[in-house]
This record gives structure tokens, C-alpha cells and sequence, in this order.
């Protein structure tokens, strides 16, 4: 149970990631961001979290205007009247994003740690898909399943169903990359061990366009 809460205060962002990892996520993340706010692009994330992640800590959004955050947690601080760093307020929707309006679209879609507690895996990457304008492009930071076989991978299996119930519905052993390639068609995505974040250290950095 020590592991399980240890992993919960990560996963719920409670606790500090190494500077390393959060360094990664804004080099990931900052010049797509920086992209669409120049060109006047819209930007959805979604599954923020309780610490309003992206803007309080990384301070992604800095400059850009037209950012909508998404999050069905009662327990998120997005709607506890969190002051936004841009000269306007952005668009706070308690909604998964499963049930998000498809006619409304959006140039970046971004996601950190959330594919681990989405409802389901599958349907989550296909509305996010169809949330993207045509040449739209899905950012994503998210921890994923160790290699099958693997002692990582068997402490995943143990430890996942106690995690589900601790950490909000987290999965410590979702495949999330390889649904976001078989939904997009193809992605790039870079594979790291991140030190110092047993049980969610198997990471994932990736990009998919939408075509």
C-alpha cells in the first residue's frame, strides 16, 4: 500500500516530478504550442488535473489566447477560479472527452498522464482524432505499459488494479501508444525510462497527425 499511495501522489500530481521530466514535457510540447498561438490556432487539453499542470508548473500557454481545458474530475482545480497567465480566461469544460461537441474543432490537442484514466482508452484516441482539424496535430506526454515479460511489466500487472482504486482510475499498464497509432494511422513517438518516477517511469513523447 506505501507503493500504491507513493504512486497515486505522482499520478495525481501531488507530489514534484524530477526537473528532468518536467524539462522533457516543455521541450515536447512548448513549440507546438508556440505555433498555433502565433498563427492564431485553437488549443484543447485535456485531462488538466489537480494542479492546473500545464500552466501553473511547465507555463506552456504563455501568449496564446484561444486554449480550452477539459477535465471530469469534481477533485480538478481548473474550476476552483484558477487565474489563467494570457490576458483571457480560457474555456473550462467538466466533460470527458468522449462527450465533447466533434463539430467544434481544434488545431493542437494536447494530453499529460491522462490516457491512463480515461474511461476507455480507445474511444478517448478517436474523439480526440475527430476533434482535430484536417493537418491538426495530437501531443501527448503519457506513462504506458512496460515491455511485455519484463519485471517492470509484472510489478505494472500486480500493482495496476490497487492503483485503479487509489489514483482516480489509473492504469498502470495501458498499450496508449499503440492505440493512438492504429486510431491516427501512424506516429512518432520517443520511448524513455524516466528516473525517479517508479511505478509510471515507462514514458511516452509523441506526435500524431491528424491527415
Amino acid at each position: 500500500m506505501f507503493l500504491a499511495r507513493e504512486a497515486a501522489t505522482k499520478l495525481t500530481r501531488q507530489g514534484s516530478y524530477p526537473d528532468a521530466y518536467t524539462d522533457r514535457v516543455r521541450e515536447h510540447l512548448r513549440p507546438m504550442i508556440a505555433d498555433v498561438a502565433r498563427k492564431g490556432g485553437r488549443i484543447l487539453e485535456i485531462g488538466v488535473g489537480e494542479k492546473f499542470w500545464s500552466v501553473k508548473e511547465a507555463k506552456l500557454y504563455d501568449g496564446s489566447e484561444d486554449v480550452t481545458f477539459v477535465d471530469p474530475s469534481l477533485k480538478s482545480n481548473i474550476y476552483d477560479g484558477e487565474v489563467f497567465g494570457g490576458s483571457k480566461q480560457p474555456k473550462i469544460i467538466r466533460k470527458p472527452v468522449t462527450e465533447l461537441n466533434v463539430d467544434e474543432k481544434f488545431d493542437l490537442v494536447l494530453s499529460v498522464f491522462t490516457m491512463c484514466s480515461v474511461n476507455n482508452l480507445c474511444d478517448s484516441v478517436q474523439a480526440i482524432e475527430q476533434l482535430l482539424v484536417p493537418g491538426g496535430t495530437y501531443a501527448y506526454v503519457e506513462h504506458v505499459a512496460a515491455a511485455e515479460g519484463t519485471g517492470y511489466r509484472i510489478m505494472q500487472d500486480v500493482l495496476s488494479p490497487v492503483q485503479e482504486v487509489v489514483a482516480g482510475g489509473c492504469h498502470l499498464n495501458r498499450p496508449s501508444g499503440e492505440v493512438v497509432e492504429k486510431v491516427f494511422g501512424e506516429s512518432m513517438t520517443t520511448r524513455r525510462r524516466e528516473e525517479g518516477m517508479w511505478p509510471v517511469g515507462e514514458v511516452i513523447y509523441g506526435l500524431a497527425k491528424k491527415t
